[in-house]
């Protein structure tokens, strides 16, 4: 429950941008370009790269904010709780790496930042405990008496 609270700033804010993102990566893909600037290209490709992992960013974060729901709704058997973790917590990890990049030396400590940085970080740790949580309870949990 605390990760889906926590992230719920994230992903309102997000989804305000998706829009925006989307309508960058159509024009960069039919964008013209000239033939004597190399640097457009590089930029071009690199900007693109970037927008496809965001894309992948956005897609995990869906799948790990829907699977919580379901986690709270008690749906789910302990494989896809397991499963549902684990997403979580990549998608948690992937956001902050990609964050890091654009938080600037010596700045770590602004709001902006923390919230930027250390939410994602602490959803991803929160979800690495929730799966070894689940898989030490059904691994490490006592045989029945026959």
């Amino acid at each position: 429950m605390f990760c889906l609270l926590s992230a719920a700033p994230l992903i309102f804010l997000s989804v305000l941008w998706l829009p925006a993102e989307i309508k960058e990566f159509v024009q960069l893909q039919h964008a013209p370009a000239p033939a004597a600037m190399s640097d457009y290209y590089r930029y071009r490709e690199a900007r693109l790269h970037e927008m496809r992992y965001v894309f992948l960013l956005y897609a995990l974060s869906a799948a790990a904010a829907g699977g919580l729901w379901f986690i709270v709704a008690g749906v789910l058997t302990w494989r896809g709780e397991l499963a549902i973790w684990s997403v979580t917590a990549i998608a948690g990890g992937c956001i902050a790496q990609f964050m890091h990049a654009w938080v600037l030396p010596g700045k770590e400590s602004t709001a902006p930042y923390i919230f930027l940085l250390d939410v994602p970080a602490g959803i991803a740790v929160i979800a690495v405990i929730g799966t070894v949580s689940i898989l030490a309870s059904r691994f490490l949990r006592k045989p029945a008496a026959q």
